[in-house]
């Protein structure tokens, strides 16, 4: 059997009372290999010991020293010229694939608050919810794009709800959601360290972004979330959102005597 590797992670707001994204990029281990090379050696041109999207975008911790080039458009231009650089890394491997969910969460505590099934079903925790999405999306991709012939092994960063990935992981382990067996390793790390999943970062603070600008009618022409979604390899391959509506929707599928998180099932848009 083959193997896959997936890198994730999580972005939400402070109070994580709008959205929550996780997401992350799907690839063979050499792909990812040579993939974080490039991006290491580019961090490494400019002294830059690990990237945050977060800090990128506010320029800190790792870019603060940009605000002393000279005027604050100028370091956010350092700043973006070297995030463009690393997307451009991410687009150039057409074998590395990003998926994302979002959950609206007040949509979800609205949901499970009124709901006796959603909340049986759903639980009371959107992080492991989340996480337990992107899996089985992830799972889905690959079986319906790529075939049933792969073991996928999960990472996703240990500064996130690492604890809630790998239980979300374990409840679909040898689940109706995992037919082919596909569930392989699942572990965390340091993305400090780990350059795909500081990518996983990138990739869910913008489904994050996304989700809220989508969630506000607004246009979705942020750079950076275009240069990802149109790329013409589709580095994109999937970004979803639960809302209020696809909860419920989702919701009236499942069998009134089906049991907790094994009944949940994934609508692809």
């Amino acid at each position: 059997m083959a193997i896959l590797a997936f890198a994730g992670d999580e972005s939400a707001d402070g109070k994580m009372e709008h959205v929550l994204s996780a997401g992350g990029f799907i690839a063979k281990p050499s792909d990812f290999f040579e993939a974080e090379r490039l991006w290491q050696a580019r961090l490494d041109a400019d002294s830059i010991a690990y990237f945050h999207a977060t800090d990128c975008q506010n320029l800190n911790k790792e870019f603060h020293k940009f605000r002393a080039i000279g005027t604050l458009d100028q370091a956010r231009a350092r700043a973006n010229g070297i995030k463009d650089d690393l997307i451009a890394i991410i687009n150039k491997s057409q074998a590395i694939l990003g998926v994302s969910v979002s959950l609206v969460i007040p949509d979800f505590n609205e949901v499970i608050s009124t709901n006796a099934k959603a909340l049986k079903h759903y639980g009371n925790d959107p992080a492991i919810l989340t996480y337990r999405r992107l899996i089985v999306a992830v799972l889905e991709l690959i079986a319906n794009d790529l075939g049933t012939g792969y073991s996928i092994a999960f990472e996703f960063d240990d500064h996130s709800h690492w604890e809630r990935a790998e239980r979300a992981y374990e409840e679909l382990r040898g689940s109706a959601h995992d037919p082919h067996n596909m569930l392989g390793h699942i572990g965390h790390g340091d993305d400090k360290k780990i350059p795909a999943l500081q990518m996983a970062d990138l990739m869910a603070y913008e489904a994050r972004y996304a989700a809220e600008l989508w969630l506000a009618g607004r246009s979705l022409d942020r750079p950076t979330f275009k240069a990802l979604s149109d790329d013409p390899n589709h580095t994109v391959a999937y970004m979803g959102i639960m809302t209020r509506e696809k909860l419920l929707a989702s919701l009236d599928e499942i069998p009134d005597d089906a049991i907790g998180s094994e009944a949940i099932r994934w609508q692809r848009d």
